[in-house]
């Protein structure tokens, strides 16, 4: 599996880079040296080519996109062509370039920051120092709910305590032997960090590479919609649009360009991308059904896709919040509309739902859009989730959808046709939970999942 490390600090974060730098060429073992200050760690967190980075196992094995014949059996890691067919022989070899990986890097760096930061006198720099906690805490929060989805069961409140979780990094000590927690106290953990990060962070920003109050709320509206508190989403979603709640208008973008969506748009709450060959697109190209859910009055369908080349007419991704080929995985204003519908709906307000989601989808399709309009509940959720599927395509979170959805009946299965040959993923598969790599289990003796 290809992690490229990006390197593209934004310019009034790009004095740190070199400083960062030296951080993460340092032992593993080592925290920061003797005498560090708030700049220091401020230094250390604001290396995005490590903290803006999420891992895409998900993503990779969602059903957004499909590989050709010629295209699988050209990807070169054995475990990007196990991860399409969700094999059985996924990440058992000794390589550690996965997600796995660069998520607990991750987590091991903020829980650096975290141990030095209480090592400091917060008074000479008290901002300073409420800023990088905060930041610290929500990086560690986040990539371990990344991991959680990605290799946990989905959550579900009335077995949570007796499923396996995953490993709770939450000091630095390398001597400590990795062991799963359950379920329950993932969440427990991650929820604690995030809501703790909002006592630190401040409300807006010096960019939006840098967490912030707002993104802590986001983040929280994303994670109860996981665990289906829709209440809790529903406020931490009302407090993230409390910052702003202004949308790009896709009337004005230009669908001629190759990436017509700029990179740190107004929708952009924190930035994030995440990368794996196979949802790369030299490789992938968009599922033929769902982009023929893309009507001619929805601006995405141009917004989002085009031909990959003359001579290659695989329909492929190009509306990425990064402005780039990368995948953005971040957090961003239109996901908040959607959760706010789901959760309006879940709680019993229709009307509500309908006017979070038509105040987004006026923003979508062109001239002449009608707004959603119904009295039934079941239909409104279908239009929901519709737009919640073609909003968020390539996001890195269909993976997490597919997991939550299921576990509520929506009875969703996952089919891939290669060589002749047809794979199947069924609703609720101990296989939505990623085999944890082969190296980790042989260093810590923990326990594989289930199959």
């Amino acid at each position: 599996m290809k992690y490229p490390i990006k390197k593209t600090c934004i310019p009034i974060l790009a004095f740190v880079l070199t400083g960062c730098q030296k951080y993460l060429d340092e032992k593993s073992d080592k925290s920061l040296s003797v005498g560090a200050s708030v700049k220091d760690v401020q230094a250390l967190l604001d290396y995005n080519a490590l903290f803006n980075g999420n891992c895409a196992e998900g993503e990779a094995s969602s059903d957004n996109y499909f590989l050709t014949d010629q295209k699988w059996s050209g990807l070169y890691e054995e475990d990007d062509r196990s991860l399409y067919i969700w094999g059985n022989d996924l990440f058992t070899n000794t390589n550690n370039s996965n997600g796995w990986s660069i998520s607990y890097q991750q987590v091991y760096y903020a829980n650096v920051a975290i141990e030095k930061l209480n090592t400091i006198d917060r008074s000479d720099n008290a901002d300073g120092w409420n800023n990088a906690m905060g930041q610290a805490l929500f990086s560690r929060g986040k990539a371990l709910f990344t991991v959680a989805c990605t290799w946990a069961k989905v959550f579900d409140s009335s077995t949570a305590d007796n499923t396996p979780g995953i490993p709770l990094r939450v000091n630095s000590d390398f001597n400590t032997v990795s062991q799963r927690s359950s379920l329950e106290m993932t969440l427990k953990q991650i929820l604690s960090d995030l809501s703790n990060s909002v006592f630190y962070l401040p409300k807006s920003p010096i960019h939006v590479m840098r967490p912030s109050r707002e993104a802590a709320y986001a983040m929280l509206a994303r994670i109860y919609l996981y665990m289906g508190d829709y209440a809790k989403a529903n406020g931490y979603a009302d407090s993230t649009l409390a910052f702003h709640r202004e949308l790009l208008d896709f009337n004005v973008l230009d669908p001629n360009k190759n990436y017509p969506i700029a990179q740190f748009n107004k929708e952009v709450i924190y930035s994030e991308t995440g990368y794996l060959t196979p949802i790369d697109e030299s490789f992938a190209a968009i599922d033929t059904s769902f982009y023929g859910q893309f009507s001619a009055h929805d601006l995405r369908k141009d917004i989002f896709f085009r031909a990959y080349s003359e001579m290659d007419k695989r329909i492929v991704f190009k509306g990425s919040y990064d402005g780039s080929a990368n995948k953005f995985c971040g957090l961003a204003i239109d996901e908040v509309y959607l959760i706010k519908a789901e959760c309006q709906l879940k709680m019993g307000n229709a009307m509500n739902a309908l006017l979070f989601l038509n105040e987004l989808s006026s923003k979508r399709y062109g001239a002449g859009f009608l707004p959603y309009r119904s009295n039934d509940k079941d239909e409104i959720s279908g239009f929901i989730q519709q737009e919640r599927r073609k909003e968020l395509v390539m996001r890195n979170l269909r993976w997490y959808d597919l997991k939550r959805l299921n576990r509520e009946g929506y009875n969703i299965w996952l089919r891939r046709k290669l060589n002749g040959k047809e794979y199947v993923l069924p609703p609720n598969s101990p296989r939505y939970a990623l085999p944890i790599p082969a190296y980790v289990l042989k260093q810590s003796g923990m326990e594989q999942n289930g199959y």
